[in-house]
């Protein structure tokens, strides 16, 4: 590893926890070249720039590293939309072979004047990071070799006094002021490349949303602090091709929700940012394609931007300002994503068939009666709403349906056909032959059709075939979503539900943000070692058993588990509530787990959502009072000064026990799949039935794969007159006693 340059970078230092500012990127006027009608040249907040200076980052590159687009499918709940007005953000991590299927926690930190903050790579396999500043996760050794190399920053930028305390996965997930975010990755017009990696961004993606954990208790302070460090110091994506090469973020606290996009822009090394706040009572969805229309950068109550928006779009020729619309009667309207975008990656209906099947899970009627499936060019034609009003109010519980769709009862669902199998498997996987060192089949060859076009041109090109893309899918690596509940002190009111591996065979666990360590199991995962110690791994484990299996059969039993586990869960989550609100925790929180951890938890009903607290609940036990100052004062939930470390420990232990358990039990249910389903027989598992009932294949499997032409019966066998095969001579057979001796009898045939 080399320096391959090292410079000096002036930067402002300004405490963003209630601030923003930013100045003029290099290459750009001051002033916009477009009237201010359509775009203001800074962008207003309602928070004010608390102090400034100036510090100088020592900005070095000594790594090289490759970048991978995931795709991930999100949602974000509005409060006025969910069950009982918390703001929910989900987010499922979709990798690939080598993930790092790791959590961390990141303790809250108090940092000495002049620190400075690392910036970290985009390193999302297995090692996304090693070493000791972002929690004892990461620590050598710790899933990966012990002589792993420590992971080295790319830059550094200036320290702010105290940063908050939060859960980390290839992404910020959520601190403990209850912000939480969801990450989507998309394609852009532009392609940016890191400091180190042959470009000049400091920022990726997931820097970003850990600096946001870090410094912000809202989300309108997130788009303001990333968009400031995006636009001063440069962002890139994912990926070096326009596939993944720029981003969207979904960001929500305990009032409200925004939907943020980034495009890198290497001209200036500026980036080009959107943010528009969802809508109070509505859902939104984002399938790895930009969603945001229409900018009205008057209206700063719903949208924020970079000052250079409108400049990178006319002087690209992105958008005219002077052009008429289909009727002449007005200017055309500036359209981030038909500006910015540069489309559906992968294949058509990549992004759009899934924002149409999540507005259908929303809301059906709607769907039905106003949206299609079907559509021309998805950056064109606009064909979905950026939100939706649901049909009935969210739940938790519908959130993590959504994230389990395969597009079940529809046309396009993944079960169905020869595709699914015999037993109706919705997963589909990559198409590409790399065994043995080739990857020139014709299924690779589509599924990465123009990166192959780029890497071979004077290849033939291979026939095109691609899989539809559902909301589930086979290869995610854990599935968030966060539970900002603004009336409940953040220690409890924040949540982060965790779901390891696949949605579709995951149970989600319910983490607060008060905790003070995770669950070892949700620490540990290698995808190179089986480990039953790991989360993931369980969950994995038995995911693809019942792939192997009769999934149609298995993934009832999957299911099962799912509610009870999901529901326990809720009862954990509620016990933990009653008991930090009581502000003390004796021998009834240390017992608690053998009495609450195995009981049905819904106590509201099946509507999977944990239940208001009435006002002034907490007030009302033991003394506990808001708290103020710096650090405390959270603009929506209420974090209490007299948290006791009896507290933190109670909610920390309850939470690893029952993560403990459902690890312990998707062991347990592997068990029991392999012995219900081993070798193409039904068996009950409960050691009293006769096991090894055969089910056999579907009548339609056996038709579309030609089993009656498969080998003809065999010829009919010789016969001798005794019986179809049998060869031998007559005997007569003699018995004693009841009759006389000697009597004979009819004849037996005697095998020679």
């Amino acid at each position: 590893c080399t320096r391959a340059w090292c410079a000096f970078v002036p930067l402002p230092m300004t405490d963003f926890r209630d601030g923003y500012s930013f100045s003029t990127p290099r290459g750009l006027p001051a002033r916009t070249h477009v009237s201010r009608k359509h775009v203001r040249v800074t962008v207003v907040s309602r928070a004010k720039t608390m102090r400034r200076g100036v510090l100088f980052a020592l900005v070095f590159a000594c790594v090289s590293f490759p970048n991978l687009a995931h795709a991930c499918s999100t949602f974000l709940v509005g409060a006025g939309a969910s069950h009982d007005g918390s703001v929910i953000v989900s987010h499922s991590d979709d990798g690939e072979g080598n993930p790092d299927a790791r959590l961390s926690f990141v303790p809250a930190r108090d940092h000495l004047p002049g620190a400075r903050r690392p910036v970290w790579p985009d390193l999302e396999d297995n090692p996304r990071f090693v070493g000791m500043e972002r929690g004892t996760t990461y620590e050598p050794g710790r899933s990966v070799p012990p002589d792993a190399k420590p992971t080295k920053p790319i830059g550094f930028i200036p320290q702010i006094n105290h940063t908050f305390g939060y859960h980390e996965g290839n992404y910020g997930v959520l601190n403990e002021k209850q912000l939480g975010i969801g990450e989507s990755t998309c394609s852009g017009r532009f392609v940016a490349s890191s400091i180190g990696n042959g470009g000049d961004a400091l920022f990726c993606v997931n820097e970003l949303s850990r600096i946001a954990m870090e410094r912000c208790a809202t989300a309108r302070c997130a788009v303001l602090l990333m968009g400031s460090l995006a636009f001063q110091f440069g962002f890139y994506g994912a990926s070096g091709s326009f596939e993944g090469g720029s981003e969207t973020l979904l960001i929500g606290d305990t009032t409200e929700g925004w939907v943020m996009h980034f495009v890198p822009y290497p001209e200036t090394n500026a980036a080009v940012w959107v943010a528009k706040r969802v809508p109070h009572d509505h859902v939104t969805v984002v399938m790895n394609m930009f969603t945001i229309r229409e900018v009205d950068l008057e209206d700063t109550d719903n949208f924020l931007a970079s000052p250079n928006l409108l400049d990178v779009a006319v002087k690209h020729g992105l958008w005219d300002p002077q052009a008429k619309d289909h009727d002449a009667s007005k200017t055309t309207p500036f359209d981030f994503t038909k500006a910015f975008s540069a489309g559906e990656y992968a294949h058509k209906f990549y992004s759009g068939r899934r924002v149409w099947g999540g507005f259908r899970l929303v809301n059906r009627e709607l769907t039905d009666a106003n949206l299609s499936p079907e559509y021309d060019d998805l950056r064109l034609d606009a064909p979905y709403p950026f939100s939706v009003k649901p049909a009935k109010k969210v739940t938790l519980a519908d959130v993590f349906k959504w994230h389990r769709d395969w597009y079940q009862g529809t046309d396009y669902d993944l079960s169905k056909g020869s595709a699914g199998g015999p037993f109706g498997v919705p997963d589909r996987f990559t198409a590409a032959a790399a065994i043995n060192g080739t990857r020139d089949s014709q299924a690779h060859g589509t599924t990465n059709s123009r990166e192959m076009e780029k890497k071979n041109p004077t290849k033939p090109k291979p026939k095109w075939g691609a899989w539809e893309r559902s909301i589930a899918l086979h290869r995610t690596t854990y599935t968030h979503v966060t539970q900002s509940r603004g009336w409940l002190p953040s220690e409890i009111g924040g949540v982060m539900w965790i779901g390891m591996h696949a949605a579709h065979g995951t149970v989600f666990l319910p983490t607060p943000c008060g905790v003070s360590s995770l669950f070892h199991g949700l620490t540990v995962g290698n995808a190179t070692v089986v480990d039953r110690t790991s989360t993931w791994w369980a969950h994995r484990f038995v995911m693809n058993l019942a792939r192997g299996m009769r999934f149609d059969l298995a993934i009832g039993d999957i299911r099962e588990a799912q509610m009870e586990w999901e529901r326990k869960g809720e009862g954990v989550l509620k016990e933990m509530e009653r008991l930090f609100l009581l502000g003390t925790v004796g021998d009834e929180g240390r017992n608690v787990g053998s009495k609450h951890l195995g009981v049905d938890g819904d106590t509201d009903g099946n509507d999977g959502s944990s239940g208001r607290t009435p006002d002034g609940y907490a007030h009302r036990k033991l003394g506990l009072t808001k708290g103020g100052g710096d650090t405390n004062e959270t603009k929506g939930g209420e974090t209490f000064e007299t948290v006791s470390a009896s507290q933190t420990a109670m909610i920390t232990r309850l939470t690893e026990q029952h993560a403990r358990l459902v690890t312990e039990h998707w062991w347990k249910l592997g068990d029991s799949l392999m012995a219900k389903y081993a070798d193409g027989f039904v068996s009950a598992n409960d050691g009293k039935s006769e096991p090894g009932l055969s089910v056999g294949y579907p009548d339609w499997w056996l038709e579309a794969v030609g089993y009656a032409d498969g080998p003809p019966p065999p010829p009919d066998p010789p016969t001798n007159g005794f019986g179809v095969g049998i060869v031998g001579r007559r005997e007569l057979v003699k018995t004693g006693g009841g009759a006389s001796d000697g009597e004979e009898h009819a004849p037996r045939v005697a095998l020679e």
